[in-house]
């Protein structure tokens, strides 16, 4: 096991911990979400060796927030099901996904331009894991939290969190893909395709349904995962295609097509399944 390796394994393991706390230890749910998010800042600064100088910081920090998301995004899937058994598979995916998140950012660290073919599509894949981990997150927190007397300021709230969340990672995407100039030309894709999702989420915000529906009895309809997430992640695929296929130079008419076609067919799908009425 060379070094990288090594690392990202510690790196996961160590996460692991406090997030099987997290998930079966419910009256210490707090502490153990703060152990959680400093075992996290613990492994990035291991695996990037990290020396809390400004410029040191600056360089690296952007490899903190993807693995910051995905994992407080996957805590907060676990409240969505009951049954032990889902949580341990859960657990046991994030922590496999954990050890390939930590390689690919360390390989990425390494290399000065490209990263290799299979450690940028890792990055991919969890990438659009973590927008729907984090929107989720983010729409059971609104669910939670929000009254009718306060929640104008939490649909703003929600609605910057989204735009936070597109931007940054899509941000974070670009730069694994391509070189520096790249970045700078594309940052107003970002911008747009973030003002976008943000738009989206808070039209979602005003009427939010649960897909799928756990229990059909459930009057409240409070099972399942909130609808606009999963929106936002078929969107977030559609608008970062575009980029990817920008920054590849291998956006044609044809690749355009199929990606409008795939993110029509998949929220159409979405949108007639949907249980939009609670059960009586």
């Amino acid at each position: 096991m060379n070094k990288i390796a090594q690392k990202s394994l510690i790196s996961s393991l160590v996460i692991a911990v406090p997030y099987i706390l997290v998930i079966f230890s419910p009256n210490i749910f707090m502490y153990a979400m703060f152990l959680l998010i400093v075992s996290i800042v613990i492994a990035w600064a291991y695996t990037f060796g990290v020396r809390f100088k400004l410029a040191s910081l600056r360089e690296k920090l952007k490899f903190l927030i993807l693995p910051l998301i995905f994992n407080i995004g996957a805590v907060y899937l676990t409240t969505i099901f009951f049954q032990d058994f889902v949580k341990i598979i859960i657990a046991a995916i994030v922590a496999i996904a954990n050890y390939f998140l930590w390689t690919s950012l360390a390989k990425v660290y390494n290399l000065t331009s490209r990263v290799a073919l299979f450690h940028r599509n890792i990055l991919i894949v969890i990438s659009f894991m973590t927008v729907f981990l984090g929107s989720t997150t983010v729409f059971r927190l609104y669910m939670l939290f929000s009254t009718s007397k306060s929640i104008v300021y939490f649909q703003l709230l929600l609605t910057l969190l989204i735009f936070g969340l597109f931007y940054s990672i899509s941000s974070f995407l670009t730069r694994v893909n391509g070189a520096d100039e790249d970045v700078k030309k594309l940052r107003p894709y970002n911008v747009v395709n973030s003002l976008l999702g943000a738009e989206i989420a808070w039209v979602g915000s005003l009427w939010i349904i649960n897909y799928p529906v756990i229990a059909i009895q459930e009057k409240a309809n409070l099972g399942g995962t909130p609808l606009p997430a999963i929106l936002l992640t078929i969107i977030f695929y559609f608008l970062w295609g575009i980029i990817f296929h920008k920054l590849d130079k291998s956006l044609t008419r044809r690749v355009l097509t199929e990606y409008i076609f795939v993110a029509i067919l998949f929220i159409s799908v979405l949108l007639a399944t949907a249980r939009w009425l609670p059960t009586l």
